[in-house]
């Protein structure tokens, strides 16, 4: 019999690539009014933004320098 640890547990997140962090934030600011809980780098080259929406976690993660979403 297995245990289920995570039985009563409940949480969203989501993570979204954009082309800079520093400029989704504002667009986030003064299209949304919302305002990130984190902002930060994940190592140098990373930065990201952390949100709390409606319960769940939505995090703005910068694309590499020269990378480009498909």
């Amino acid at each position: 019999m297995t245990s289920d640890i995570f039985g009563n547990a409940s949480m969203a997140s989501a993570v979204l690539r954009v082309r800079d962090v520093d400029a989704s934030v504002i667009w986030y600011r003064e299209k949304l009014g919302l305002e990130p809980v984190h902002v930060g780098t994940d190592g140098p080259d990373n930065p990201i933004a952390v949100y709390s929406i409606a319960g769940s976690v939505v995090s703005l993660w910068q694309l590499p320098t020269g990378r480009a979403r498909v």
